[in-house]
């Protein structure tokens, strides 16, 4: 596992992620406007990821255009979670906060609300300890239904795709991935409420995914908070615990 962590106020990177503000920004640019088709219709999905509701704001099958090797969106915010255990609204609020309107950690509370599903709402106490599944977080549903509310229309949420994850960012729209805050393997709950199945995984965490190249992704983690660069492998392993769950925030 290869993670380089740098200070949160004044980040000097010894490898700058790409070679300025979007590599191929001009090509990438030309190649914009393409629709983008939405087909994730999760009644059709696996076993395993159809444990996640069906009310989904889901992102395009593929990517509309071909996707830059690197690419930095340059502006994302630091952003520290206000609670113990707020990193996806910290992550959220630091992805809105790029555009100039944050959506702040306790508007997303106040709107998401709590249920013992994280598709649906908060599980748990949000100033509990990290770590477990009872005193949780939420998952990428329901924060995107509430931002379409709020200005963020654009932003929808998918599952698992490597390209789909940096055509996102390489579109200009930052990228709320949940992995394990170990960056390790964890293991896989499932529980059932209120007639749904769903999945809980320890170490549950949230950071916003800004720039990538073909040796890692940087991301904004809002534990500390910090940008640090991860390396492919390990991103990759993180994210699939969640199989891949990602919240594009997009106008």
């Amino acid at each position: 596992m290869s993670v380089m962590l740098y200070s949160s106020l004044a980040w000097q990177s010894p490898r700058q992620p790409g070679t300025g503000e979007g590599s191929g920004v001009d090509r990438w640019q030309r190649l914009r406007g393409v629709i983008l088709a939405c087909a994730l219709i999760l009644a059709s999905l696996s076993p395993v990821t159809a444990q996640r509701p069906a009310a989904c704001a889901c992102g395009p099958a593929e990517p509309a255009a071909p996707i830059p090797p690197n690419y930095v969106i340059k502006g994302v915010p630091l952003v520290g979670q206000w609670w113990n255990l707020s990193c996806e609204f910290a992550a959220t609020a630091a992805a809105t906060g790029y555009y100039g309107a944050p959506v702040s950690q306790q508007t997303l509370l106040n709107e998401i609300g709590y249920d013992p599903n994280p598709h649906r709402g908060f599980r748990g106490r949000i100033t509990g300890p990290w770590g477990g599944t009872q005193d949780y977080g939420v998952y990428a549903e329901p924060i995107a239904e509430t931002l379409r509310g709020y200005g963020f229309a654009g932003s929808y949420v998918f599952y698992g795709d490597e390209d789909l994850l940096r055509g996102a960012v390489a579109d200009g729209h930052p990228v709320v991935a949940w992995v394990t805050g170990t960056w390790r393997a964890s293991v896989r709950y499932v529980q059932t409420y209120d007639g749904e199945r769903y999945s809980l995984i320890p170490y549950e965490h949230a950071v916003t995914v800004y720039a990538y190249d073909e040796e890692g992704v940087w991301v904004m983690d809002p534990t500390y908070p910090a940008k640090y660069e991860v390396d492919w492998e390990t991103f990759r392993f993180a994210w699939s615990q969640f199989d891949g769950m990602a919240l594009v925030v997009a106008r």
